[in-house]
C-alpha cells in the first residue's frame, strides 16, 4: 500500500475509515494535515455510560452511587477540556439514564469476561486496530460473545450497515458472535439488543475503502488533495477547533 506508506500511515482504525468515507474534509485535516481535535460532550457521553456500566457489572456497587460518581467524572472532564457548557449540561442527565438502561439489559449476562480488549486484523496488508466493549460467557453453552454499546437520542430498530462494518472487524479478529446494544438516553430511556450480521460483504466494503484511500494518497500530494476535497461547511461535525483548522486550510 504505497499511498499509505507515502503519508506514514502504518495502521488504520474503523473511525479513520468511516471519516474517510463520510467526512473526508475532517479526515484530511486530521490524517494528512496532522491537526488534533478535542472530543465533545455527545461523544464522551458514550464513553462514560460505558464506564459506568462496566463499573457496576464488575463490582456490583450501588447503581445510584455508580451513576453519581460517573456523572461527576463526566462533568469534570467536560469542564477541564472546556467543552461547550450548554451541550455539557444537556448531556449530564443522560449519563445516569444510559448507565441504568444498559445495566438492565446486560446484568443477566453476569460479569464481563473482558472489557476494551484490543484487537488487530490485517486487510490487504494493512493493520486495522480496534477495541471491543463487553465480552461475556454464556454459562449454559460455554460460548463467548461480544456486545458493542451505542448510545443515542433515538432507538435503532436494526443494526446499521455502518455498525455491521465495525463489528465485522471484531468478528474477524475473534471469530466470536457480535451483538449491538442500542441505548436511548433521552428523557424516555429505552434499549434494544440486536445480533450483528456476519457477512463477508462488510469486510469487502472495508477493503474497498482501504483501496480507495491508498489510491488517492498514491496519486496526489498534499496540495493536490487540498484542492480535490471540498469541505462541507454545513456539516454537523464542525466545532470551534476544527472550524479554525478548516479556515486555515481552505479559507472558509
Amino acid at each position: 500500500m504505497d499511498g499509505l506508506k507515502k503519508y506514514n500511515i502504518e495502521r488504520l482504525s474503523y473511525s479513520t475509515l468511516s471519516n474517510f468515507r463520510e467526512r473526508q474534509d475532517l479526515w484530511f485535516l486530521q490524517k494528512i494535515c496532522g491537526y488534533k481535535f478535542p472530543s465533545n460532550p455527545a461523544m464522551k457521553r458514550g464513553n462514560y455510560v460505558e464506564e459506568g456500566i462496566h463499573a457496576h457489572l464488575s463490582e456490583k456497587g450501588n447503581i445510584d452511587e455508580v451513576c453519581d460518581v460517573t456523572t461527576q467524572l463526566f462533568a469534570s472532564h467536560c469542564k477541564q477540556y472546556e467543552y461547550d457548557v450548554e451541550k455539557t449540561q444537556k448531556e449530564i442527565p443522560n449519563i445516569a439514564r444510559g448507565i441504568k438502561e444498559g445495566v438492565k439489559k446486560l446484568a443477566p449476562f453476569g460479569k464481563p469476561v473482558s472489557y476494551q480488549k484490543q484487537i488487530d486484523i490485517e486487510l490487504l496488508g494493512v493493520t486495522i486496530r480496534g477495541y471491543t466493549d463487553f465480552e461475556f460467557l454464556n454459562e449454559q453453552t460455554g460460548e463467548l460473545f461480544f456486545i458493542d454499546l451505542k448510545t443515542s437520542s433515538q432507538l435503532k430498530k436494526k443494526v446499521s450497515f455502518n455498525h455491521n462494518c465495525q463489528t465485522s472487524i471484531y468478528n474477524r479478529a475473534t471469530n466470536t458472535p457480535q451483538k449491538v446494544l442500542y441505548v436511548r438516553t433521552s428523557a424516555n430511556p429505552d434499549s434494544i439488543l440486536l445480533d450483528a450480521e456476519n457477512d463477508s460483504k462488510y469486510i469487502e466494503y472495508l477493503e474497498r475503502q482501504i483501496k480507495s484511500m491508498n489510491l488517492l494518497l498514491e496519486k496526489f500530494d498534499k496540495e493536490e488533495l487540498k484542492q480535490l476535497i471540498v469541505p462541507n461547511v454545513d456539516a454537523f461535525h464542525w466545532d470551534k477547533e476544527s472550524v479554525k483548522a478548516r479556515k486555515e486550510v481552505w479559507g472558509i
